[in-house]
């Protein structure tokens, strides 16, 4: 977040001293904000975004973060959609041979589509 609140900060043509009295900072905080010393709390997020005028989600990158939403699946499909990101991102098995949990995922899919 500290480089966007840099690049950001240049973009308008403001020293960090500008951008810490339009949000009533001091100097050293948005110094270390920049270098990533330390992150705002919340309420000076928000007061960043305001002042440089850009959306929270912008400024923190969170624009960037592919979300995934489950929201009209059923219970079922949304059990198998969170074993399938946790396979991903924790993987039960690293050999060619498939584990457990790998197999009962493909079990979940096949009967989820030729039911």
């Amino acid at each position: 977040m500290g480089l966007r609140i840099k690049e950001l900060r240049t973009k308008m043509g403001w020293s960090q001293k500008d951008l810490a009295i339009k949000i009533n900072k001091s100097v050293s905080a948005i110094s270390s904000y920049e270098l990533g010393v330390q992150q705002p709390p919340l309420d000076v997020v928000l007061s960043l975004a305001a002042a440089l005028g850009v959306t929270v989600d912008y400024l923190t990158n969170f624009d960037k973060k592919k979300t995934y939403s489950v929201e009209g699946l059923s219970l079922k499909q949304q059990k198998i959609v969170e074993l399938v990101f946790q396979e991903l991102r924790n993987p039960t098995n690293s050999s060619p041979q498939l584990s457990n949990e790998q197999l009962e995922i493909f079990r979940l899919l096949i009967e989820l589509f030729t039911h």
